[in-house]
């Protein structure tokens, strides 16, 4: 029934009736508005993201990847702490099955503000990816004298032996670690992640402009299939990296480029530059008779030398096209190189061959290796558990 002060009238058209009254409007509030000035806001943020860049810095194993790094959960929860903001599950995880056979879990979460439900996410962790569906599987095998690698120990007389690090002046079976075959990862496990990216992921829903600030990309790492992705960047940018620092061919009559070194900005944002060891820049005469291609190391090689790297605890620090590590005097040595920081992303296949075989000596020497625990239990089962590889 239409309001008393209005009236309809022969048109059709709602019009005031005698006596009503018409209420100007001066303005119309608009749907959405500034809450807070854009400057302190942004303010804000700067120094939040400069807190998180301090910290993110510390980290002795961050997720790279094609020379961008990644947060993982605990470092989107310290972002949310700055503002306030936590993260809760939201429910238990829901397993999950598919036509295809793939299985896995479901999981939600919500972002919470002074008890707010203000944003909320869910996420998945199947069976069909690369690290989730299942894992390998190794074991010790016995290395024989005529260089056989056998699972029973064949006889003292067979065996090849090597000097005990953990008892000095004794001998032990010389053992190679071998890859036994494959197993499920625990479904539990796949519960558990599906609670973290869901967590990580309701996060990034309310924090990705903070962190873009400070520089990260806003993709949690837990989302990443880093494995796969580390064999293709080992395999492709190695590759393309040492195309970028290969010498240009020079003009005719021109003057060779000279120095033997070349020198790459290490902080890669134009601060000072440091010469990296192993990259020749080749004259124009010498690069004529140079072989026409370069050997690459393989991506097992290369993600066994960055294993060794970090349990040796060589001093490292990120570059755009990888990692500068100090390695040992003795891997100097054989590239003949001055001690200095060197790219092992730009080694060729030989240089990395030389340069695992001082590391590896270097490992047993230190007893860190983990044959030395599994050398006393014959061939016991190892579960790789590797979190990432760069």
């Amino acid at each position: 029934m239409p309001d008393p002060d209005w009236d309809i009238n022969e048109s059709g058209r709602t019009v005031p009736a005698e006596g009503g009254q018409l209420v100007a409007v001066d303005s119309i509030t608009p749907l959405v508005s500034i809450d807070r000035p854009p400057a302190v806001v942004l303010e804000e943020a700067r120094a939040a993201a400069q807190a998180l860049q301090d910290v993110i810095k510390s980290k002795a194993d961050p997720v790279i990847m094609n020379g961008r790094q990644y947060l993982e959960f605990e470092d989107w929860q310290l972002v949310g702490r700055f503002y306030g903001v936590t993260a809760r599950e939201d429910g238990d995880p829901e397993f999950v099955e598919f036509a295809n056979g793939i299985y896995g879990f479901k999981a939600s979460a919500v972002a919470l503000h002074r008890g707010e439900v203000i944003s909320r996410a869910t996420a998945y962790c199947l069976s069909d990816e690369a690290k989730w569906g299942s894992r390998p599987v190794y074991a010790y095998w016995y290395v024989k004298k005529n260089g056989d690698v056998v699972p029973d120990d064949p006889g003292r007389d067979q065996i090849e032996w090597e000097p005990n690090p953990n008892k000095p002046g004794r001998m032990r079976p010389k053992k190679e670690r071998v890859k036994a075959g494959e197993e499920a990862v625990p479904l539990f496990q796949l519960s558990s992640m599906s609670q973290t990216r869901a967590c990580a992921k309701v996060l990034r829903n309310v924090l990705s402009w903070v962190v873009v600030m400070a520089g990260y990309k806003p993709t949690p790492s837990e989302e990443l299939d880093i494995e796969s992705a580390a064999k293709e960047e080992a395999d492709g940018s190695v590759a393309q990296a040492a195309e970028r620092r290969s010498p240009k061919p020079e003009a005719v009559g021109s003057t060779p480029t000279g120095p033997a070194s070349a020198t790459v900005d290490v902080a890669g944002g134009g601060g000072s530059s440091e010469p990296v060891q192993g990259l020749a820049v080749t004259p124009a005469s010498a690069a004529a008779s140079a072989p026409p291609y370069q050997t690459y190391p393989t991506a097992a090689k290369l993600e066994e030398m960055w294993h060794l790297v970090k349990d040796l605890k060589l001093p490292r620090k990120q570059h755009p096209d990888g990692w500068m590590v100090e390695l040992p005097a003795a891997a100097n040595a054989v590239l003949s190189l001055p001690k200095a920081p060197i790219l092992i992303q730009l080694l060729d296949a030989q240089q990395v061959d030389k340069v695992l075989a001082v590391l590896r000596r270097e490992k047993i020497l230190m007893g860190t290796t983990e044959a030395e625990d599994a050398g006393s239990s014959g061939g016991s089962f190892v579960t790789d558990k590797g979190k990432r590889v760069l």
